[in-house]
């Protein structure tokens, strides 16, 4: 690079006919020279050796044949780098003979002619293909060994987004991750140069570059994104595009997407690279996943095991209830949480946690709650299953109340005794799409676990009432067997 500058820095003060092809054949790097039309009049022996032309192929073309930067090639940019004399380190790309894109500094001097007028410009153009192959050889290893110390999925992603859109993608760059039901991408929280809105934003399957990627299974490269009816122009300022697909087996699970604000910024060797990090990372967010989904299991096990220990040592229904609630804490987390019983159409809270912090008018024991009136305890109770609201905002069917605005998602769980619902369990959290039906199941084995425990107190509250009206009537017995008089048996009943 600096040879080329100082290249540039010797050729300055020389008239266009000093110049000699035989003094820029000794140069190292690839040099252009073009007239003030833009039209390329020469290249030297590195520039054929780069792009495959011949002198005569590329003479008289226009530069834009071999510069892919249509900024600096413009009326009005063109014009003012003869008026400035130069130009120094612009990052474009220059197309070869065979169509392939090479990745390059571009440096440019202005000359003119022994009475001052415009005469040539003299490019030269560094080859970055080296010193990205090194980037990209360190991008996989950092990615390979981040791959094997992870532990999360959401620090794999987010240290993997980091290692290559530093180095290599910095205007775009992230990760999209399929939702549960694989209906659509949302960009993962480490997404490096997206809009909020973008970031908060959901893409179909299908729709958009990204959503074509996942339901196709294919990658998909654009030049120009104002071309392609595909793109949603989500990040404005990008003009290409570049996005892989996740997968595991054949199955997709997210995609990488790079953007940048240059029209043919990427290559065939940025797919390449981007598809080789797709292999690395998708097998190790799958094996990850499947080591949460362990974890998960060993935790609930564990909070049921401690949940049955827990209540077998008490027939309280108020203790049986708050110690499910603790325990639910372990597995599924909340912001408040309530166990409601169903009496007929009336719903009353019995227990309840997280409404400290909360206003008064926040606490649902503040209000008549009635069943057919709450389209989520109706389909809870009636349905007798576990239902999840997952972003309440966006539920049609919601109803909201005063003092209800922390309940941005919420899940729900029949708790069933003798096949009616005798209560249920109330989770909230203050996080739009926070619960799955993944949580609502778990809740589930909470729910019957509650039931038996409750069953288990109801059994033996009735017991206990039988034997103390046993022990009753047996004390009334004795006492009538040991009257004297018919005023003592009366005094008696």
């Amino acid at each position: 690079m600096s040879e080329s500058a100082n290249s540039l820095e010797t050729l300055g003060p020389l008239y266009l006919g000093r110049l000699s092809l035989s003094m820029l054949d000794s140069l190292t790097e690839a040099v252009i020279l073009a007239d003030p039309s833009g039209h390329v009049r020469a290249i030297n022996q590195a520039a054929r050796a780069l792009l495959g032309y011949t002198q005569a192929e590329v003479s008289n073309r226009p530069l834009s044949m071999l510069v892919e930067e249509p900024d600096i090639l413009d009326v009005d940019h063109w014009s003012s780098f003869w008026e400035r004399g130069q130009f120094r380190a612009l990052q474009t790309s220059m197309r070869t003979r065979d169509g392939a894109m090479v990745p390059v500094v571009l440096l440019g001097l202005a000359l003119n002619d022994a009475e001052g007028k415009p005469a040539v410009a003299v490019l030269v153009a560094h080859d970055l293909r080296p010193a990205r192959r090194l980037k990209e050889l360190q991008v996989l290893h950092a990615v390979a060994l981040a791959g094997a110390q992870a532990t999360e999925v959401d620090a794999l992603i987010e240290r993997v987004t980091d290692v290559i859109g530093e180095a290599l993608y910095p205007d775009n760059f992230g990760v999209l991750l399929c939702d549960a039901s694989c209906s659509s991408l949302r960009p993962h929280p480490s997404y490096r140069g997206a809009t909020e809105t973008a970031m908060r934003s959901t893409f179909p399957l299908g729709s958009g570059v990204a959503g074509t990627v996942a339901a196709t299974g294919k990658p998909l490269r654009l030049d120009d994104v104002t071309q392609s009816e595909a793109y949603i122009a989500a990040n404005p300022g990008m003009r290409s595009e570049l996005c892989v697909p996740l997968k595991v087996g054949e199955r997709v699970i997210g995609v990488i997407n790079a953007e940048s604000a240059r029209k043919a910024a990427f290559s065939a060797e940025d797919e390449r690279l981007l598809a080789t990090v797709a292999g690395q990372l998708a097998p190790a967010i799958e094996r990850l996943r499947l080591f949460a989904a362990e974890r998960k299991q060993r935790r609930l096990a564990e909070a049921l095991r401690q949940a049955g220990a827990a209540l077998a040592a008490t027939l309280d229904p108020d203790s049986l209830l708050d110690q499910m609630l603790e325990q639910i804490a372990s597995v599924i987390p909340y912001d408040t949480a309530c166990v409601m019983l169903v009496e007929q159409d009336i719903v009353r809270v019995a227990r309840h946690r997280g409404f400290e912090h909360l206003p008064a008018e926040a606490y649902p024991g503040q209000h008549v709650l009635r069943v057919n009136e709450i389209p989520n305890l109706r389909t809870t109770v009636q349905g007798r299953r576990p239902l999840v609201v997952s972003d309440t905002a966006k539920d049609p069917a919601w109803r909201h109340f005063e003092g209800g605005g922390h309940i941005k998602s919420w899940a729900g769980a029949p708790i069933l005794v003798g096949g009616e619902v005798v209560a249920l369990f109330s989770l909230t959290k203050d996080a739009p799409g926070f619960y799955t039906q993944e949580h609502a199941e778990l809740l589930s084995a909470f729910a019957g676990q509650a039931a038996m425990a409750l069953e288990n107190a109801r059994l033996f509250e009735a017991a206990r009432r039988q034997a103390a009206e046993l022990g009753a009537l047996l004390d009334i017995s004795s006492a009538l067997r040991a009257a004297r008089s018919m005023d003592e048996i009366i005094h008696l009943v």
